[in-house]
């Protein structure tokens, strides 16, 4: 099951939505899935290449196989990547080769290592390598082009695509453009820091902080 932007590929989707989905009970595995387009020496080079969640795509991808250990790795190493073996054929690559992708689309320059090496699957020309070190290249712009997903066996897919669309529709109605959002919480610092970094990717956040007190506190702050 695939999630993208109702307009267009071109239109990129918030990363926040990542731990919203990972929670639907009707989802096995999600990840992020951003399509790179980097260029390897030349424009004669090319590859596709995404960014993805390690600990997930595999789940997702099933019929595309990494031997355990070097998926351990790539999801040891924050630069690592997994090549189709069709592309490890034809550049002659081994593990541990170090490549290093031109951003076209995308103002960043990944310096990759080889880690691993899939087979099967419809295409094994593919380059996987880690959303999270391409969001940190990025300066942390917090989005994805899509979500991949796998559905729990068992489970109505029409169902899980009415309920991400609900989810979606909602979080779009609530945190529109231009619009406000109020929060009151008790939170400590620590948790009013995570809560601001959810809306650090656009907009004017503004905070007050209130001092209360209470007969047997009083001239204390809570």
């Amino acid at each position: 099951l695939i999630t993208r932007h109702k307009v267009s590929l071109g239109n990129a989707l918030p990363a926040r939505y990542f731990e919203r989905m990972k929670r639907l009970p009707e989802i096995e595995a999600v990840s992020y899935f951003s399509w790179f387009g980097g260029i390897y020496k030349d424009e004669n080079f090319s590859f596709p290449q995404f960014a993805v969640d390690p600990n997930a795509i595999f789940k997702i991808l099933t019929e595309a196989k990494v031997p355990p250990e070097q998926l351990k790795a790539f999801q040891a190493e924050k630069n690592a990547c997994v090549v189709g073996k069709a592309t490890m054929d034809r550049f002659k690559w081994k593990l541990g080769e170090k490549v290093n992708l031109r951003g076209t689309f995308w103002g960043c320059n990944p310096e990759l290592i080889v880690r691993g090496v899939y087979e099967g699957g419809v295409d094994e020309s593919n380059m996987f390598f880690r959303h999270d070190y391409f969001d940190e290249l990025m300066g942390r712009i917090g989005i994805t082009g899509t979500y991949w997903m796998r559905v729990k066996p068992g489970v109505q897919v029409a169902d899980v695509i009415e309920k991400v669309d609900k989810m979606f529709a909602e979080i779009a109605r609530v945190l529109k453009t231009a619009g406000r959002y109020l929060c009151v919480t008790l939170a400590q610092a620590h948790v009013l820091e995570k809560l601001l970094r959810a809306f650090e990717s656009g907009g004017l956040v503004r905070v007050h902080h209130v001092t209360i007190e209470s007969p047997s506190t009083t001239g204390k702050k809570l």
